[in-house]
């Protein structure tokens, strides 16, 4: 029964009580006040129906405090219940989780329990209907399908996957927004993906402004195998000690220099051709087979012989084998030398 509908009850019932125990009984009583003279005169009728209003009043009270512990408790559930939720949030995004106090014993031990796995979002699950959880996996989703999502609200820090892969949408949204990656406090992974897209996406002048500052830029081999091409669009703006610098600094190995070689044949006028792998060579072992093929394809053997002769006898046992062939008039291509190479 709602509070109301006992109240105007309570009340009516009084009242009618009232009435009929005065008509029956008119007269008063008198009733004298413990340990002084003080005495109250009402009619019995009164007297009755104040005592009913005592019992209600007393009766209410008690609702009352019914009520308002049902209140807390429902409070406490609720708020608990919203710390659980954002502790999953927080496991879901690898956020740090947060120590918090639970007023339900029930929930701090689910949260022990759930501190125990790691949470990742299933993106084919249906709705749970809750706002919050339904609206991470929202924008989880739209994050990695390469959406870029407002994520300010989360207060993720910078180092955070998501928040990495929202910035990764954005710069492939627009490769513009790199630059400021690249000149920002970010992590290196980042920042070697702004570079890559900007390598791929950039005009001419946009290029050389990026390439001159090459030397601080982050490097791995796919970016710099992406220099490598914007090298052979554009050889005179790249310096040659600069290029092999970087080739060796992310591990170039024999193959990747005689890649190189094979893909810049034909682009780089001759003289340009040697002056590149001979710096390659000069300051990486790994390129001195790729600088002997530039010297095979042009045809300059006494060039490649003079170099040769600056190495160990039999530390390169192939093109030892080559000169054999060549003194014996067999002529091959070097390149079938260079299969397994």
């Amino acid at each position: 029964m709602k509070l109301k509908y006992y109240a105007l009850f309570s009340f009516v019932f009084c009242l009618i009580l009232g009435l009929y125990i005065y008509s029956l009984e008119s007269e008063s009583y008198t009733y004298v006040l413990p340990f002084n003279e003080i005495s109250i005169t009402l009619p019995v009728a009164v007297w009755i129906v104040g005592i009913i209003g005592l019992f209600f009043v007393l009766t209410l009270a008690f609702f009352a405090s019914a009520w308002a512990k049902d209140m807390l408790e429902s409070y406490h559930r609720k708020h608990d219940y919203d710390k659980l939720l954002t502790q999953i949030n927080e496991q879901a995004l690898n956020q740090p989780i947060k120590n918090r106090i639970y007023k339900r014993k029930a929930f701090g031990d689910l949260s022990k329990i759930l501190q125990r796995f790691y949470l990742k979002p299933r993106l084919d699950s249906a709705e749970s209907f809750n706002h919050k959880i339904d609206t991470l996996f929202e924008n989880y989703k739209d994050v990695m399908s390469g959406k870029v999502v407002d994520l300010k609200s989360y207060r993720l820090s910078k180092d955070n996957k998501f928040i990495i892969q929202n910035l990764k949408n954005k710069i492939r949204a627009n490769y513009k927004v790199g630059f400021n990656i690249l000149h920002e406090n970010e992590s290196e992974e980042l920042k070697k993906f702004a570079f890559l897209e900007i390598l791929k996406n950039a005009d001419y002048k946009e290029f050389e402004k990026l390439l001159s500052q090459m030397p601080e830029l982050p490097l791995d081999k796919p970016i710099v195998k992406e220099i490598l091409k914007i090298y052979l669009k554009y050889p005179q703006n790249i310096d040659n000690e600069n290029l092999s610098k970087a080739c060796k600094s992310v591990g170039f190995d024999a193959n990747d220099y005689l890649q190189f070689a094979r893909d810049s044949q034909g682009i780089l006028s001759p003289d340009k051709w040697i002056r590149l792998f001979e710096e390659c060579a000069d300051n990486d072992e790994n390129a001195e087979m790729a600088v002997f093929y530039v010297f095979f394809e042009l045809e300059m053997l006494d060039k490649a012989k003079e170099r040769h002769r600056s190495h160990i006898k039999g530390e390169y046992k192939l093109i030892d084998a080559y000169f054999d062939l060549k003194n014996a008039n067999k002529n091959y291509p070097f390149d079938i030398f260079l299969i397994k190479a």
